[in-house]
């Protein structure tokens, strides 16, 4: 009789125990339309950035978006000169999606006025989201993607 309630018991356990364990997460988990905003700082300038990315599952993404720039020179004792801009650009890159869910992402842009970009960040929701912020030091800004 204790046999025949250990077995249901573990019977009963076991499915809910799997259903918990956490899905490891692999580039596959990347597959599809994203779309992103990012804004932020790069030294002086300030800017807004919107795009749509299409990640492959294998590593490898491309997209096309829109970057608002002001740039703001220093002139002399606080006196700041401005000028703005929006351009169009494309990109492409590859990713390395971690099984503990993070990402790295490493992108280059056309044109090529726009610097070279590696981010790290983590999936979220089940990779329907990445939060992602830039490695290097002198540029202080976060990523949104979203997948469409």
């Amino acid at each position: 009789m204790k046999s025949y309630f250990l077995k249901i018991a573990v019977l009963l356990i076991v499915p809910v125990s799997v259903s918990l364990a956490a899905v490891p997460c692999k580039n596959a988990t990347l597959k599809g339309r994203y779309v992103l905003s990012a804004e932020g700082t790069l030294g002086y300038d300030i800017f807004n950035a919107v795009a749509a990315i299409r990640f492959d599952g294998q590593g490898h993404f491309t997209g096309s978006g829109m970057v608002s720039t002001l740039t703001r020179e220093y002139q002399s004792e606080g006196v700041y000169s401005a000028s703005s801009a929006i351009t169009e650009y494309q990109s492409e890159g590859t990713y390395l999606v971690s099984k503990d869910c993070t990402v790295r992402i490493n992108e280059t842009f056309s044109p090529s006025s726009i610097m070279p970009d590696v981010q790290t960040g983590i999936l979220a929701s089940g990779g329907t989201k990445i939060f992602s912020i830039p490695t290097e030091s002198s540029k202080n800004f976060s990523l949104i993607y979203e997948k469409q």
